[in-house]
């Protein structure tokens, strides 16, 4: 197959592409002015690379319009992998408007491929469109202003905890999340996990999946 053909090499996705110098500049530097491009140095005998590549593919394909995967055999393109300066395998590479925006290096889970790209590519368009078309109700409740109040005078685990459990009663999950996590980041074992065990029980009750999700990969990038 010649190089040219490369963009449907082996993968059947249009965002999953394998690039050798001859398509560089049309299929990382072009490409990353329309979409961020995200570059995989691997290698066959490389097992970090065989593990870290299905992670990167299964992001790729969920989210098609968020970025391309450019995978880079580093063997077979020694001459690609010298000018990005890559030392190690894996390396990854973000490349936005023919500039590097960020990279990595080693195996990484799926929450902290995730988390790396929220930094530097902002929170998932689909989730926080989701969330958009379903704002959540404004506090009228006379219990969750003494809650907020107590919070404000004293944000510490316990009175974020009880806001939450409110704010999710009242169906304002977003802002119950969003005080677990805090209240997680000051003392993760807090109660005997009691604010883990919590969140994890209210991503069952809440209504919209994609905010869940959300907030499953921010959890996760905490505990991990």
């Amino acid at each position: 197959m010649s190089a040219e053909s490369f963009g449907t090499l082996d993968t059947g996705d249009d965002n999953i592409v394998e690039v050798t110098e001859q398509t560089f500049m049309q299929d990382i530097v072009e490409q990353s002015s329309r979409k961020p491009v995200l570059i995989d140095f691997w290698a066959d005998w490389c097992g970090p690379c065989q593990n870290l590549m299905p992670v990167l593919e299964g992001l790729a394909r969920a989210q098609p319009d968020r970025f391309v995967l450019a995978k880079v055999n580093a063997d077979a393109e020694q001459g690609l992998t010298a000018q990005f300066g890559v030392r190690s395998l894996p390396t990854v590479v973000l490349v936005r408007d023919g500039a590097l925006a960020g990279h990595f290096t080693g195996a990484k889970s799926q929450s902290e491929v995730e988390a790396f790209l929220d930094e530097h590519l902002g929170p998932y368009a689909a989730d926080t469109a989701e969330a958009e078309e379903a704002p959540e109700p404004p506090v009228h409740n006379e219990e969750l202003a003494l809650l907020e109040a107590s919070y404000a005078a004293d944000p510490g685990p316990a009175s974020a905890h009880a806001l939450a459990m409110a704010l999710a009663e009242a169906g304002q999950f977003e802002r119950a999340f969003e005080l677990l996590l805090d209240l997680l980041r000051q003392d993760l074992g807090w109660n005997n996990n009691q604010g883990r065990q919590d969140m994890q029980r209210l991503f069952g009750e809440c209504p919209d999946k994609a905010l869940v999700a959300r907030f499953q990969r921010r959890l996760m990038t905490l505990l991990y």
